[in-house]
C-alpha cells in the first residue's frame, strides 16, 4: 500500500478490505450507528478536559495508582483509546478540532516532565514493556488515521517522538535478550503486546522510518511462533483471563492483512478458529470469565477479536459471540470495534453448532458443561480444570470445579489479586488467590501442591452429550506429596445434577481439607448440608464422607495475614473475605461424595435425603438419585444416568429414553 490511510480501511476501495467510504456510509444505524455515537460523544467529552497524565484520576482506577503516579494498565490504556478515538474521528468527519486534540494527548506522552516513562513502575527490568506496547500501537494507527490532516512537520515530529519513547527502547530490550521475546521461553502476553505494537507502528510508517520494514518482519515472525504455543485444540498455555492476549495477534495480523492490500491472511489459520472455539466455553452466562488462575472475577471477554474473525471467516457463532459481548465499556477500544464489525456477516447462536460440553487436554486442561447457550438464563453451568503446577499465570488449582446457575455464581473461585511485588517469586502461594488452600480442590497435610511443568493433571475420562450431560475423571497425583491415588469424578447431570467424588489414598493418616467456595455465607450442619443463595439462585447442597471417618463441616472465610498483605505499591490488599465450605476429617484413604441441584429463583429448595444406597431428591423435573459406594458414583433422573468408576477409571452414560441423533 502507498497512500494513508490503510490500517483497518483504505483509501480506495479494495476487494476484501472496507474503504473509508463504506465505513462512512455503515455509521447511520445497526451496531455500528451505535458505535459511531459513543465514539463521537467520548471524542467530544476530550476536547473538554486536560490531557491524560500518570496521576490522573478517572473511573475504576485504584486511587494509590493516580497517588503513585504509576503507569499503569487503566491510565495508559485511556490515554491511548484517547489518541485513537480523535484520529478515528478525525478522519471520518474531516474536523480538525479531532486532530489537534489527537496531537494535543500525544504532545502529552512525548513530554518526558509529564510521563517520565512509558514502562508500568513494577516493569522496570527492561526499557521497553507493555506499556511501551501499548502506546505504540496507539500512535501508530492514529498516525495513518491522522495523515492526511498532518503537515509535514506534524508528521515528522510524530514519527521522532515514536522512535525515541518507544521504538529505540523496543530494540534496545531485544539487545537486552528481554524475557518476552526469547525462543527459549514460552510465549506469553507480554510478547503479544510489545512485539505486536511495535510492528502495526512500523506498519504504520513505513518509508517515514528507516527500521518500519524489519518491525514488520520480526513481528509477523514472532507472531507465527505464538501460535505455535497453543495447544492441539486451541488451548492457550495462560490463564482464562490471560487468553484474551490472542486479541492481539488476531489483531495484528487483521491490520497485516490492510498492511499488505488484502490476499491471503493468517487469520485463516485453523489454529485462531480452535482457539476462538477453545475460549468460548470458559465465558459464562452472563457473560463473565472462569476465574481459573490470574483472572478477575467477573471479567468480560475479549469479544473485539470476534468480530475481526467473524468478519474474516464469516463464521455466523463469532458474530453471535461479539454481539452477545460487545458492550462498549470506559476501556473499550471503540474504533477497533467500529472498524472490525461487519454488519453483512448474519449472527446466529451456537446451538446445533457446538456441543454444550467439551474438554480440552492441554495446558489447563479446562472442561465446561452447560444446560444451552443463552447468555443470560442457562439453568446450569458446571466447569473445571486440570493443568499442572507451572501454567503461565496460573494457580494451585488442578481438580478445581465450579458451579453456576441461571447466569449467578453459586460454587466460585476467588480469582485473582491486585499483584504483592513478590506474587511472582517464592512467596506465591502465601496469598490464598493462587494457594491450593484457596481453591475448591483437597488439601492434605496443609502442603501445598507441587509447582513444576512435570507435576500434571491427567485426564482419565470425560463424556459429554447435549441429552444427558457431562462426566469428567481427572487424576491429579502427581500434584501432590504424601499420596498413592488423588482423583476427582464430577458428574454434571441435566440440567442441574452436580455429583463430585474425591478418591484419596495418602500414605499415612493425616489432616485432609477439601472446600468448596460459596458466592454467599452458607453454614453447614452437622451433616454436611447447606444451601448456597445468589439473588434468587440457589444450590442445595451435601458433603458425605463415604467411609468411616466423620469430618467436621465449617465455615471458613480468607484474609491476607502480614507481611502478606499489600500489593506492589505497600497499600493493603483489599480484604474480600471469601466464604468456603470445609470438610475436615483425619485420614488415609478418602472417600467424600459432594452433591448439589441448582434451584431457579421462586423455587423452594428441597433436601436431600438419605435412601438405601444413595440420596435422593424431589425436583422439579422428578426425582433425582444419587448412589455411590465410594470407589463409584452415578446420577439417575426420568431414566437418564451417568456414571464414574473412579478407580477403574471409566465414564459411562445411559438414557432409556435416548434417540439417535
Amino acid at each position: 500500500m502507498t497512500t494513508h490511510p490503510h490500517l483497518l480501511l483504505t483509501t480506495d476501495k479494495i476487494d476484501g478490505l472496507r474503504s473509508v467510504a463504506e465505513v462512512r456510509t455503515s455509521l447511520a444505524q445497526g451496531m455500528p450507528g451505535r458505535l459511531w455515537a459513543t465514539l463521537l460523544a467520548r471524542a467530544e467529552q476530550d476536547i473538554a478536559i486536560p490531557p491524560y497524565i500518570p496521576s490522573s484520576s478517572i473511573p475504576d482506577r485504584a486511587a494509590e495508582q493516580s497517588e503513585t503516579g504509576n503507569r499503569d494498565y487503566r491510565i495508559v490504556n485511556a490515554a491511548a483509546n484517547r489518541i485513537q478515538r480523535a484520529a478515528l474521528v478525525n478522519l471520518l468527519t474531516g474536523a480538525r478540532r479531532f486532530a489537534d486534540e489527537a496531537l494535543r494527548q500525544i504532545d502529552c506522552l512525548y513530554n518526558e516532565k509529564r510521563w517520565p516513562d512509558w514502562r508500568d513502575l513494577a516493569h522496570l527490568s527492561n526499557p521497553a514493556d507493555l506499556r511501551t506496547g501499548q502506546f505504540m500501537r496507539a500512535i501508530g494507527l492514529a498516525y495513518d488515521w491522522l495523515y492526511p490532516s498532518l503537515t509535514d512537520d506534524e508528521r515528522r515530529w510524530i514519527v521522532e517522538g515514536l522512535d525515541r519513547r518507544g521504538i529505540r527502547p523496543f530494540f534496545e530490550s531485544l539487545d537486552m535478550n528481554a524475557f518476552w521475546a526469547r525462543r527459549d521461553t514460552l510465549p506469553n502476553n507480554w510478547m503479544t503486546c510489545i512485539v505486536g505494537g511495535a510492528g502495526i507502528a512500523g506498519m504504520a510508517m513505513r518509508e517515514d522510518h528507516p527500521l518500519s520494514r524489519q518491525l514488520v518482519d520480526l513481528s509477523v515472525e514472532k507472531f507465527i511462533d505464538y501460535l505455535n504455543v497453543l495447544g492441539p485444540e486451541g488451548e492457550s498455555n495462560e490463564s482464562i483471563g490471560y487468553a484474551g492476549a490472542m486479541h492481539f495477534p488476531i489483531q495484528f495480523f487483521n491490520v497485516h492483512r490492510y498492511h499488505v492490500g488484502g490476499g491471503d491472511s493468517k487469520l485463516f489459520d485453523q489454529r485462531f478458529r480452535k482457539f476462538c472455539d477453545w475460549y468460548m466455553y470458559f465465558f459464562l452466562p452472563p457473560g463473565v470469565n472462569a476465574a481459573f488462575g490470574d483472572s478477575h472475577l467477573n471479567a468480560p471477554p475479549q469479544a473485539s477479536m470476534f468480530a475481526i474473525m467473524a468478519a474474516a471467516t464469516r463464521d455466523p457463532v463469532y458474530q453471535w459471540f461479539y454481539e452477545q459481548h460487545a458492550a462498549p465499556t470506559a476501556r473499550a477500544d471503540v474504533c477497533e470495534a467500529l472498524l472490525s464489525y461487519d454488519p453483512s456477516v448474519p449472527a446466529e447462536p451456537p446451538d446445533g453448532r457446538r456441543p454444550l460440553g467439551r474438554g480440552f487436554r492441554a495446558h489447563s486442561a479446562c472442561w465446561s458443561s452447560r444446560t444451552s447457550w443463552h447468555p443470560r438464563s442457562a439453568a446450569c453451568a458446571v466447569y473445571g480444570k486440570g493443568g499442572h503446577g507451572s501454567e503461565g499465570h496460573g494457580h494451585h488449582d488442578a481438580g478445581s470445579v465450579c458451579i453456576d446457575a441461571y447466569a449467578r455464581r453459586l460454587i466460585s473461585d476467588p480469582g485473582s489479586l491486585n499483584y504483592p511485588k513478590d506474587f511472582f517469586g517464592p512467596n506465591r502461594y502465601k496469598y490464598y488467590n493462587a494457594a491450593a488452600w484457596g481453591h475448591n480442590v483437597p488439601v492434605f497435610g496443609g502442603r501445598e501442591m507441587r509447582a513444576g511443568k512435570e507435576h500434571a493433571a491427567t485426564i482419565v475420562d470425560m463424556r459429554f452429550d447435549h441429552r444427558l450431560g457431562a462426566a469428567w475423571l481427572a487424576d491429579t497425583t502427581a500434584m501432590y506429596e504424601g499420596v498413592s491415588l488423588v482423583r476427582r469424578g464430577v458428574i454434571h447431570l441435566l440440567p442441574g445434577v452436580v455429583a463430585v467424588l474425591d478418591v484419596c489414598d495418602l500414605l499415612q493418616a493425616e489432616d485432609v481439607s477439601i472446600r468448596w467456595h460459596t458466592f454467599d455465607r452458607a453454614e453447614p450442619d452437622a451433616a454436611g448440608a447447606f444451601v448456597v443463595e445468589n439473588n434468587g439462585a440457589r444450590l442445595v447442597a451435601r458433603m458425605v464422607c463415604l467411609n468411616a471417618d466423620r469430618p467436621a463441616f465449617a465455615r471458613g472465610e480468607h484474609e491476607y495475614v502480614e507481611p502478606f498483605n499489600l500489593d506492589r505499591l505497600g497499600y493493603p490488599l483489599e480484604q474480600k473475605r471469601e466464604s468456603f465450605v470445609e470438610a475436615r476429617l483425619l485420614s488415609q484413604h478418602v472417600r467424600l461424595l459432594s452433591i448439589f441441584r441448582t434451584c431457579c429463583p421462586g423455587e423452594s429448595p428441597a433436601e436431600w435425603e438419605s435412601i438405601e444406597d444413595g440420596w435422593m431428591m424431589i425436583s422439579a423435573t422428578g426425582m433425582v438419585r444419587v448412589e455411590s459406594d465410594g470407589a463409584r458414583v452415578s446420577a439417575q433422573s426420568a431414566g437418564k444416568t451417568i456414571s464414574i468408576d473412579a478407580v477403574d477409571g471409566r465414564v459411562a452414560m445411559d438414557g432409556s429414553d435416548m434417540r439417535p441423533e
